[in-house]
């Protein structure tokens, strides 16, 4: 598990894989994709990294897990969480990406 926690401030299905941004503060994302889809899934972590305080860095590392792993720690304060079962991918991101994929 990770020891560090991260908020999300929306709601997430069963189904959803949530990315979070380690170490740096940043967005969290929840895409209902499946967790082999490679290309969905490093466009999805280029958004979250693009929408967050490591905007302008290379190779930001971008957690990813299914929604089942995310908790809610007891006592914690609103929206902050831990997670486990994890991967990580390393993306760089691209700001004219990011705006065409929000867009969609």
């Amino acid at each position: 598990m990770t020891d560090a926690a991260f908020s999300l401030s929306f709601p997430a299905r069963q189904g959803y894989a949530i990315f979070l941004r380690t170490a740096v503060s940043g967005a969290a994302a929840a895409y209902d994709l499946p967790l082999d889809a490679l290309e969905d899934l490093r466009e999805a972590a280029m958004l979250a990294s693009y929408f967050s305080q490591a905007k302008e860095s290379s190779s930001v590392p971008v957690d990813y897990c299914p929604v089942k792993f995310v908790k809610k720690p007891a006592g914690a304060r609103p929206g902050m969480v831990t997670y486990d079962n994890y991967r990580t991918l390393y993306v760089t991101p691209e700001e004219g990406l990011a705006k065409k994929l929000f867009i969609r």
